[in-house]
């Protein structure tokens, strides 16, 4: 692993595409929400911007690309794989000092693996959080990530990046396990949900989203259509 010292310290933080399963009918068999607020960003970029750092939110959901990428068979039904969103290949990796992934669930792993892959191609750190990585993180450190972190807290954060961006010792690392092996238990006491900084309005903009809902109640003959929006008009 190389520990950087170059002058472009961002940190750019991905959100993946929008997975697609449909059978030969086009039937979707997996809810479109590429709309969804995007909490664990908002999250994750309002305690890096307090510690100081420089962010930069990539969010390839927000495209109507779609890109095939195998077939399953589930039940007897062939269903064919896609993303939606953005080009995975749009992004430049230098354009970055290091890059940040959160994946949360099994079903997006090959999504997240093609990111990776791509991030990562260049020789830039990429970090990987998330519940699915939390859970087998040498599926994604076998594949091109620097570092997998094992405290979702946010505790791990601040002495992880400054490691990697050159500017704090390995020592002060914590809950985050390396390619090579080396992993460096929890030291620190977990973050409080209360200790985690508001985002700022700008940030909040880009990551609650604009999802609608439909769904239908019947009163008496009557067929009531009732929507409910989160996020900004």
């Amino acid at each position: 692993m190389t520990i950087t010292h170059e002058n472009n310290s961002t940190i750019g933080l991905v959100e993946l595409p929008q997975l697609k399963l449909s059978d030969p009918d086009d039937n979707d068999y997996y809810s479109l929400r590429k709309y969804e607020p995007i909490i664990s960003k908002q999250v994750l970029i309002s305690h890096l911007q307090a510690g100081g750092f420089k962010t930069k939110f990539i969010n390839l959901r927000d495209g109507d690309y779609t890109e095939n990428y195998g077939k399953k068979i589930w039940r007897g039904i062939e269903l064919t794989k896609n993303y939606i969103g953005l080009q995975i290949e749009s992004i430049d990796p230098e354009s970055c000092e290091i890059w940040c992934i959160t994946v949360n669930f099994t079903l997006y792993r090959e999504i997240a693996m093609m990111l990776l892959k791509h991030l990562a191609s260049t020789g830039k750190p990429v970090v990987v959080g998330g519940s699915d990585a939390f859970a087998e993180p040498q599926a994604y450190l076998r594949n091109g990530a620097t570092v997998v972190v094992k405290d979702k807290s946010g505790a791990a954060n601040w002495s992880l990046f400054n490691y990697l961006l050159g500017k704090g010792p390995k020592e002060a690392l914590t809950g985050v396990v390396f390619a090579d092996g080396t992993q460096y238990p929890k030291q620190k006491t977990p973050l409080d949900p209360e200790e985690w900084p508001l985002p700022s309005v700008e940030l909040a903009k880009q990551c609650l989203g604009k999802q609608s809902f439909c769904y239908f109640s019947h009163i008496g003959n009557a067929t009531e259509r009732n929507y409910t929006q989160i996020g900004f008009d």
